[in-house]
């Protein structure tokens, strides 16, 4: 009997001080809440570590598809002049990516996101642009994507080499460093 008493006694003690652990789960924050880098359907971007004003527009890349998207950035001025840019291929999901030389053609892309930059005259060619493939520093990277609201947000940056070497045309720079780009867009 004093056996069992002193076992009951030593159990009262020791199993008020056994607690369950606690699973706490937290709600994940709704995007609403976190601060964009940018308004909606705004975009920026430095050409040359200049503001490049240009119109930014966002694509569903493929044929009835929402898993890819493309971006295209363009710039007409008073003289005729019009710069564009296009990176398209761009997975649908969260993530950082490189940006590799472009090809106008669907059947080469293969999921890595690839670049041209142009720079024409009323329509004819002045100056073609691709990523510089000797540098590693050329990306894109998704921070938001919703299908849902058809809407993207992001940061990117490419340099860009003409592709048959210096210009001999007046205004054509040899070379094009866009920068601190940011976009939020609606998908269209």
């Amino acid at each position: 009997m004093k056996n069992t008493f002193f076992i009951v006694f030593l159990l009262s003690l020791l199993l008020p001080n056994c607690k369950k652990e606690q699973i706490i789960i937290q709600t994940p924050i709704p995007v609403d809440t976190v601060k964009h880098i940018i308004e909606l359907n705004q975009g920026t971007v430095l050409n040359n570590a200049v503001p490049w004003n240009a119109t930014f527009i966002s694509y569903y890349y493929g044929f009835g598809s929402k898993s890819k998207f493309q971006l295209r950035m363009k710039k007409s001025l008073s003289n005729g002049l019009k710069e564009s840019l296009f990176i398209q291929d761009i997975p649908g999901r969260l993530g950082t990516y490189p940006i590799k030389f472009g090809h106008s053609t669907p059947e080469y892309n293969d999921g890595i996101p690839d670049s041209a930059y142009g720079i024409s005259n009323y329509d004819e060619g002045l100056g073609n642009f691709y990523p510089d493939t000797t540098r590693s520093d050329n990306f894109i990277e998704v921070l938001r994507y919703d299908t849902l609201t058809n809407e993207v947000e992001g940061r990117f940056q490419v340099f860009m080499g003409l592709r048959f070497g210096p210009s001999t045309l007046p205004g054509v720079p040899d070379s094009v460093f866009l920068t601190e780009g940011k976009f939020y867009l609606k998908i269209q």
